[in-house]
């Protein structure tokens, strides 16, 4: 039985809702489990590097996905978690994603779409340090590994923090 109960719960991670347009399956890649290297920018402008991971699953009956994001210490021990909720939307051609912190101040609403093969995402949001406005863009995506970029803006887009946050991924399953 508990053989059963991985297998069918491994198989929901795939299926998707029923009636969803193809453009629903652009971010199948995504779903699984990925250790990442991410690397934050500090004030002082040197990157802190850290080691996480990322669990992807289709969630809601299939109609969007869920995104468990977990950091860790040098003691392996979780210093932050974090969630995204991503959903097609057929209206616009676009992805709505939903990004809150755990414990946290701080969320992000941003919608995404393909652009040369890769998912560039734009919005705004808030965290410990103010408003804000973010771009970011999935990039060099194979079935195996992908690369992350993160830029914000705290002054409505006068000037941006490129490469605020940078992740490596690598396919765990």
């Amino acid at each position: 039985m508990k053989w059963m109960v991985i297998f069918v719960s491994c198989m929901c991670w795939a299926q998707q809702g029923p009636d969803l347009p193809p453009e629903a399956a652009q971010l199948d890649w995504f779903i699984g489990e990925w250790d990442l290297t991410s690397k934050s920018l500090r004030r002082d402008g040197s990157y802190t590097s850290h080691k996480a991971t990322s669990t992807v699953y289709r969630a809601l009956d299939g109609y969007a996905l869920l995104d468990e994001f977990r950091a860790y210490n040098d003691q392996n021990q979780v210093v932050f978690r974090g969630v995204s909720f991503r959903t097609y939307i057929p209206e616009t051609g676009k992805w709505a994603i939903k990004w809150v912190m755990a414990n946290e101040a701080g969320m992000t609403d941003l919608t995404a779409e393909y652009k040369n093969g890769e998912l560039v995402m734009e919005g705004k949001g808030s965290d410990g340090m103010g408003a804000f406005l973010e771009r970011a863009v999935y990039y060099n995506i194979s079935a195996d590994h992908y690369s992350f970029k993160l830029d914000r803006s705290y002054d409505g887009g006068k000037t941006w923090i490129k490469g605020m946050n940078l992740i490596e991924a690598t396919r765990i399953n």
